[in-house]
């Protein structure tokens, strides 16, 4: 995230690619599959289902991780 006025700019960082650990590929096998029925049911109005239909095929396994501010600059 980028804070900045005309005097002074302050950074602060927060994303995956700055936290100690190894890479985790979060790509769900085989959810290209159930791509037209998600736009189908979404484009059909039943967004409920729509949604509950990409949680379960498409969303990855959470990966736990302590989400503090690494680092910030003032």
């Amino acid at each position: 995230m980028v804070v900045a006025g005309t005097a002074k700019e302050r950074m602060q960082w927060n994303v995956d690619s700055l936290w100690a650990g190894s890479f985790v590929d979060r790509d769900r096998a085989g959810a290209r599959a159930h791509l037209a029925t998600a736009r189908e049911v979404s484009f059909g109005g039943n967004y409920r289902e729509a949604e509950q239909l990409v949680q379960k095929q498409f969303r990855s396994e959470r990966c736990p991780r302590n989400h503090q501010t690494p680092a910030a600059w003032n």
